[in-house]
């Protein structure tokens, strides 16, 4: 599954690269960009130089059991920063009922969802999409994106990010949070919507490149 993931990931950023070169070529005609369409992926060798040598690149697997990986808060951390190089980190998260995170942009990474259990509303510019079980959401760098789960159960999904990096955002959060839960009654009232000391959430996500679209203020 996680390979199948990272291979249509590759072929959605491809088309995405095809599409814009076609409105580089012809300006006239190539309309906007719509979520959902889908373009006919083109293998893109500009970056082939950059690849590590085949013999440079691990070739011994990487294998998790049922309930293994990094607890990160939000989720779970199957693949990240120390086994994939970087080029990918892949976290199975849960969404409690009625959470929603508000629009926000990854600057630096591409974001693919992909639901595993329960139906996640995904929101990416001026679209809304519900998903279920099997279906697969992937958001571009730099486009505008949230999600909500208004039922009463919770829902599982698996993120992609490439490259990766960004699951170091989860995991400090983690840590904020245990932090602010000590905080006096009368100080957690000022925390923000995940439950968080503003002023250390902004720097946090300012380190890894999220940039909040909608500021949902106090929870």
């Amino acid at each position: 599954m996680v390979l199948g993931l990272i291979a249509t990931h590759r072929m959605a950023v491809d088309g995405t690269r095809a599409y814009a070169k076609s409105r580089e070529m012809y300006p006239i005609w190539a309309g906007s960009y719509t979520f959902g369409r889908c373009y006919r992926p083109v293998v893109d060798q500009s970056d082939a130089s950059d690849a590590a040598p085949e013999e440079d690149r691990p070739r011994s697997p990487i294998v998790l059991r049922s309930g293994d990986g990094e607890h990160v808060g939000l989720g779970r951390l199957l693949v990240g920063d120390r086994s994939a190089e970087g080029r990918f980190a892949l976290i199975e998260m849960e969404g409690r009922p009625n959470v929603r995170v508000p629009p926000h942009i990854h600057r630096d990474a591409d974001e693919l969802f992909y639901l595993l259990e329960g139906r996640l509303i995904v929101q990416v510019g001026l679209d809304e999409v519900e998903a279920g079980p099997g279906d697969m959401v992937l958001v571009p760098r730099g486009v505008s994106h949230g999600h909500l789960n208004e039922g009463d159960a919770r829902v599982r999904w698996l993120t992609l990010f490439a490259p990766g990096g960004v699951e170091g955002y989860f995991r400090e959060r983690a840590h904020a949070g245990v932090r602010a839960r000590g905080l006096p009654e009368a100080e957690r009232a000022r925390l923000d919507y995940a439950g968080l000391d503003p002023a250390e959430h902004d720097r946090l996500r300012e380190r890894y490149g999220i940039v909040i679209v909608e500021d949902p203020g106090p929870r």
